[in-house]
């Protein structure tokens, strides 16, 4: 599994090193889409209510 995060730049992947390796080439797909400016969905990520 794998998610950006608020922060620009940051994501998360997690999972045992045999999943981070498999999972890693569609993490790095979907992170060059993102720099393309291809939109990216990401689901379940809550509006932010605060500010800095």
């Amino acid at each position: 599994m794998w998610k950006p995060t608020r922060q620009l730049g940051l994501w998360f992947q997690g999972g045992n090193l045999q999943q981070a390796r498999f999972y890693s080439i569609a993490l790095s797909l979907q992170i060059k889409a993102r720099m393309e400016g291809i939109p990216t969905p990401v689901y379940g990520l809550e509006k932010v209510y605060h500010l800095r």
